[in-house]
């Protein structure tokens, strides 16, 4: 993915900190993304990237999330499976991270209509990572 696909736009990962995913995060920051990590904030081996934002809750919670992320309609991208699992143990990945993220991708490219930005929904997006963004001390 070019820096030109990211730059500036608002990105969300559930966790980011983890072996796979705080590299993934880290890149993204490098290619401009305004990057949000959805993750309970615990992580002192592999802390967010300078430039992210956190936003703590925990997945296993529901209401939490809901209430982190009300009207998120973000198509998600997975970087592990451990968390999913417990809640549906009969999960299993069976594509690999590559190839479904080069899925995710072509299937915005292929339509336009998919490429279109809503106002309403990124302004309350806008509202909801000004809300949660660090401030500074």
């Amino acid at each position: 993915m070019s820096s030109s696909r990211l730059r500036g736009r608002k990105v969300l990962f559930i966790g980011g900190t983890g072996r796979i995913s705080s590299a993934c995060s880290r890149r993204a920051v490098e290619l401009g993304a305004d990057l949000h990590l959805l993750n309970r904030n615990l992580s002192s081996v592999r802390p967010a990237p300078e430039g992210a934002t956190v936003i703590t809750a925990d997945v296993r919670d529901t209401d939490g999330v809901r209430a982190a992320l009300i009207g998120d309609k973000a198509h998600a991208m997975v970087f592990g499976n451990s968390k999913v699992r417990r809640v549906v143990p009969e999960s299993t990945v069976s594509i690999p991270f590559a190839r479904g993220a080069r899925e995710i991708v072509a299937w915005h490219d292929e339509d336009p209509s998919r490429r279109v930005v809503h106002e309403r929904l990124d302004a309350l997006m806008d509202r909801l990572i000004d809300t949660h963004r660090p401030r500074p001390a």
